[in-house]
């Protein structure tokens, strides 16, 4: 391969991460509590808290669907019964900010929806988990910041999911790609109850210094924790990575 064509390559990714890079809170040591974290162990909480959000340095599983989202943003930026990209806050009383950020809001029919890039397998755990899903508790969030944050009446929560694994040739009942379904989500009482019990929790490990222990739900896929590999910001520094600790060793001369 010519030099300047590896180049080009790596410009081109380049430009893909920063579009896609988070937009939230990327500073340690705030208190702010993000909407897709009510779903997490609390050991990734703690390593956002610590740690702050790590820049992307490869396109992996999280860019795709920031991708694909600057796509929708992009679509429905002249339509004026959607908001994007609606960014809200509330505070507890234990001091922690809460903040989330709506893929689209459709004003007319009150829908947050949702956006995300999946498979038809993690489709079906979110049917069967319902209101216990980590998206259903993401749309909680949102629905609880609404209320918050004084806007009426009632808006659903849809889930618009995009199956990247789609094919004409596998066995499905559908051959749409995209997905719409409305998931049940806790009340927004209940919700501030979980945010703060999660909140409270997280805060105990802050003070004391200690980190959380091993998260649970890893998706092992072949032995491998999927949600490790593909969808945690800091495999890198997590010492129940087996990857982080052989590195760990090979530096200390183990």
């Amino acid at each position: 391969m010519r030099h300047s064509i590896k180049n080009a390559y790596e410009d081109f990714e380049k430009v893909l991460l920063k579009a896609a890079s988070y937009s939230g809170n990327k500073e340690p040591g705030r208190k702010m509590y993000s909407a897709s974290m009510l779903g997490n162990d609390v050991l990734q909480n703690y390593y956002k808290y610590k740690y702050g959000s790590f820049e992307d340095t490869v396109f992996g599983a999280n860019t795709l669907g920031s991708i694909y989202q600057l796509g929708v943003d992009e679509a429905f930026k002249d339509e004026d019964n959607y908001v994007s990209a609606l960014r809200l806050k509330h505070k507890l009383d234990n001091g922690w900010e809460i903040s989330g950020e709506m893929d689209q809001l459709d004003k007319k029919n009150k829908i947050i929806f949702d956006n995300k890039v999946t498979t038809s397998a993690s489709i079906k755990t979110i049917k069967k988990e319902g209101k216990y899903h980590q998206y259903a508790l993401q749309l909680g969030v949102y629905k609880y910041l609404l209320n918050r944050n004084g806007y009426d009446g009632d808006f659903a929560g849809v889930l618009a999911l995009v199956d990247k694994k789609f094919s004409y040739f596998n066995k499905t009942n559908s051959n749409d790609q995209l997905t719409f379904l409305e998931v049940e989500t806790f009340n927004t009482n209940e919700i501030e109850a979980m945010l703060i019990e999660k909140t409270n929790e997280l805060d105990k490990y802050i003070e004391l210094g200690i980190e959380p222990d091993k998260c649970r739900n890893l998706f092992y896929y072949n032995k491998k924790p999927m949600k490790c590999l593909h969808y945690c910001d800091y495999k890198s520094i997590c010492k129940y990575n087996n990857n982080t600790q052989m590195k760990q060793n090979e530096l200390l001369g183990l």
